[in-house]
């Protein structure tokens, strides 16, 4: 299982998620990939720019990663 975090309010490539998807494509072929993206809850990070970034990884790389799931939480409870 592979994590890659990082901030939303960056550029996909500025934030080096090319590189660390490439690097683990070059490792495995089907190993679980989790993209979590930080700062949901800042302003500037609005429903039309979540889902603009959203349609660019996935043009990107479907053909590559098979299995991109998205999900947005906000709000976490903490029991």
């Amino acid at each position: 299982v592979y994590i890659i975090v990082w901030n939303l309010l960056d550029s996909t490539d500025d934030s080096k998620i090319d590189y660390w998807l490439n690097s683990i494509k070059a490792r495995t072929k089907n190993a679980p990939v989790f993209l979590v993206g930080t700062h949901l809850d800042d302003p500037k990070c609005t429903k039309e720019y979540l889902a603009y970034i959203i349609h660019k990884i996935q043009k990107k790389y479907l053909g590559i990663f098979y299995n991109f799931f998205f999900f947005k939480k906000k709000k976490f409870k903490f029991f």
